[in-house]
């Protein structure tokens, strides 16, 4: 699982690894980027964007459907003891209504913009005389809101067919410790 390095404020990259960090066990992290959409993208193709957004935040943040337990994988000798899955939320963007558009508002409802992996630890032994914990679940969850297109300011034309708006997507991890 990786994150974008403080990236805060700007528009989300390529993925490179100049632009990724790598999240740390036990660490809670939170980061956001920015996308940047025409108003047909948010009032046009609505369903489309969702979709799109949600397929991003997952790409993006975790790619992948198992996590290590102990965030020490030993990737020469994979075996499936040493990790757990990640189970996806159970509210899927297939659920929403793909016609819950209000195009003369410039509106696009519920989309999802922030993705929260939550990582649930318990005590497995103690090392040297400290406890030592594990993972023993992971799942996603999604955050949505309605994006809005607006048109009230200045510094857009909504009648341009290259006016754009900005977009935050959001990222974070978030260890709860539980006792087993």
């Amino acid at each position: 699982v990786s994150t974008f390095k403080m990236l805060k404020g700007k528009l989300c990259g390529t993925q490179s690894n100049l632009e990724r960090s790598v999240a740390l066990y036990g660490v809670n992290t939170s980061t956001s980027c920015l996308i940047q959409l025409d108003k047909s993208d948010l009032v046009e193709s609505c369903a489309c964007l969702r979709r799109a957004i949600f397929n991003k935040l997952n790409t993006y943040f975790v790619p992948s459907t198992h996590i290590s337990k102990d965030g020490n994988p030993n990737m020469k000798s994979f075996t499936r003891s040493d990790w757990i899955p990640i189970y996806p939320s159970v509210r899927q963007i297939n659920d929403l209504d793909p016609n819950s558009v209000l195009l003369d508002l410039n509106i696009c409802p519920q989309v999802p913009y922030k993705l929260t992996l939550v990582l649930l630890t318990a005590p497995n032994g103690k090392s040297s005389g400290v406890t030592t914990n594990e993972l023993v679940g992971a799942y996603l969850t999604y955050s949505y809101r309605d994006w809005i297109f607006d048109c009230r300011s200045s510094k857009v034309d909504c009648q341009a067919p290259d006016s754009v708006q900005n977009f935050r997507l959001e990222f974070e991890t978030a260890f709860v410790k539980i006792s087993k």
